[in-house]
């Protein structure tokens, strides 16, 4: 099956694109170096990793990027062949195909010192990094996140920072150092500062016509995911934010004639993310999606009450740790600040916590009139995409928002 490639148009983009293969270099250089380096799952508090000098690496980027090189069934396969079901989910397999084979887009990634999982976005993680443990015999640390339900209360704060402080007691034990208060504060500071760019960028997509697509925003996060807390993520930030707001300035959109505005919900289809170009064909542009701005990665931290309080507010209020009337509202008040045409739902076949609730959202966004169509594959899984079914899907769905279009 041939995919299409995304077209990024942003030189920063190109940039950040070009700073993800040297990011590797490095993780692979940090073990050489012998620094720690630990496994970490999305959305950990890895501001704490960089104050410590302790490398992060994220598997689950590392499947991201191995998918968009093809390689997403090769990699499934390889963990099916050591019994695990194709029910489990794709990330896990293709993590755990890379640890079995050896393979990958610069081959294995470099064993884990420390494995570090937080339970603030999805159950599977747990398991399968008791996996990891088992299979690397090395040290794990589960921080357990309360979720949010309405309202995040004082219990539950507290709660958490009890959960950093044995943390922080672990991270000290393993790597033989005392955290630096110094150094916390440095890297608070600059994801405080990555946020704040990252959170400017998303309000420019609020123009019309847009300036920056999801082709774009897709590689764009993963600064925000993988380095916050670094002087490389403000930069290269900081250089996008610039010539977002050159493109808002000038009036430019990502297409000629921007006709439908959309929300995409859930992870990006990594291998096919040139559905986004297919998409701007028809004149619709994907102008915010739910993953890159709302479960918690760039959120804005207000460091003036407290470096431990900005930080347990960030991760605790993600997008994946809410309760569904929360959801609701926040993609309810994204229709309204974006002018929404319509919702793009992508309903992800390993990704249940991000899938449950979208039918709820639809008929949610349907009641302020903005329609929705709903469409299933999976993630990094290219044997669970059906391009026809897909495309047929779109197409009709184009051709309802067109119809709207000219009755209005």
């Amino acid at each position: 099956m041939a995919f299409e490639r995304a077209t990024k148009s942003y030189e920063a983009t190109k940039e950040i694109s070009r700073y993800v293969r040297r990011y590797y270099e490095e993780i692979y250089r940090a073990r050489e170096e012998g620094k720690k380096i630990a496994w970490v799952t999305g959305l950990v508090p890895v501001e704490i990793l960089f104050a410590m000098d302790i490398v992060p690496v994220f598997p689950e980027n590392y499947n991201a990027f191995a998918a968009a090189k093809q390689m997403g069934a090769e990699l499934c396969e390889a963990a099916e062949a050591m019994g695990y079901s194709r029910d489990v989910c794709s990330y896990g397999r293709l993590n755990l195909g890379v640890c079995f084979s050896g393979k990958g887009p610069y081959g294995a990634l470099p064993e884990p010192d420390i494995l570090f999982v937080t339970r603030n976005v999805c159950s599977t993680h747990a398991k399968w990094w008791e996996v990891l443990a088992q299979y690397y015999q090395k040290p794990l640390f589960m921080l357990d996140v309360p979720q949010v339900d309405g309202e995040f209360k004082p219990h539950q704060a507290e709660y958490f920072k009890v959960q950093f402080g044995k943390l922080v007691s672990f991270l000290e034990e393993q790597t033989g150092r005392r955290l630096d208060p110094d150094r916390f504060a440095e890297a608070m500071h600059l994801s405080a500062r990555a946020g704040e760019l990252w959170t400017e960028i998303r309000d420019y997509r609020k123009s019309v016509p847009c300036p920056i697509s999801s082709a774009d925003i897709f590689a764009d996060m993963f600064l925000v995911v993988t380095v916050p807390g670094t002087q490389v993520a403000v930069d290269l930030l900081q250089r996008l934010r610039d010539e977002v707001k050159e493109r808002v300035d000038r009036k430019q959109g990502v297409v000629t004639e921007e006709k439908f505005r959309l929300l995409w919900d859930n992870i990006a289809i990594w291998y096919n993310l040139g559905l986004m170009n297919y998409l701007e064909r028809h004149g619709a542009v994907s102008v915010i999606e739910t993953y890159t701005c709302y479960t918690g990665w760039g959120a804005s931290m207000d460091l003036d009450h407290g470096l431990l309080e900005a930080l347990i507010h960030k991760y605790a209020t993600g997008y994946l740790n809410v309760d569904l009337d929360s959801k609701v509202r926040d993609v309810l008040q994204i229709a309204e600040e974006y002018k929404l045409d319509g919702a793009l739902l992508f309903s992800n076949r390993s990704c249940k916590p991000y899938s449950v609730g979208q039918y709820d959202l639809k008929y949610a966004l349907e009641s302020k009139g903005v329609p929705s169509v709903m469409f299933e594959a999976d993630m990094v899984d290219p044997r669970a995409y059906s391009e026809a079914t897909i495309k047929n899907r779109l197409d009709a769905f184009m051709e309802l928002l067109e119809s709207r279009r000219v009755g209005k």
